[in-house]
């Protein structure tokens, strides 16, 4: 009953939205041609069944995109419950990784030389290059 939820709620967001199209278009039919045949109603009808394809399915997005969230957390979850074990299953026996830690950089003293004016300041000192940018997380 609980397994794969995410699929099971992607499905339901599917079925909902050919439920609801279906029923604007029953609305607008029934706009359109049951209550008094005036130009106002008539547009109205006509209007709810032109957008009952975009309406049913802009209100399934919402629970597709859950069951989405769903379906994807579910994976990153057993996906974390395996590396978890296996790291258990390696047991103390195996070696650690020493942690990384970043070296500092030494700043030399900067030389002035005759043409510059003392008012310029010096450039800050370069970024370590070990460090890992954004992307490579």
């Amino acid at each position: 009953m609980y397994r794969n939820l995410g699929h099971k709620i992607k499905t339901i967001a599917k079925v909902l939205r050919w439920v609801s199209f279906a029923a604007m278009e029953a609305v607008g039919a029934f706009t359109l041609l049951y209550n008094n045949p005036d130009f106002q109603r008539a547009l109205i009808g006509a209007a709810i069944m032109a957008l009952a394809p975009l309406l049913a399915w802009i209100l399934s997005l919402t629970i597709y995109s859950i069951g989405h969230v769903v379906e994807n957390s579910d994976i990153r979850t057993d996906l974390a419950i395996r590396q978890y074990a296996a790291l258990r299953s390696a047991g103390p026996t195996a070696p650690k990784a020493a942690p990384v830690q970043e070296a500092e950089t030494p700043q030399q003293p900067v030389q002035q030389s005759p043409s510059q004016q003392p008012s310029q300041q010096t450039p800050p000192p370069q970024q370590n290059a070990s460090r890992p940018s954004w992307g490579q997380y």
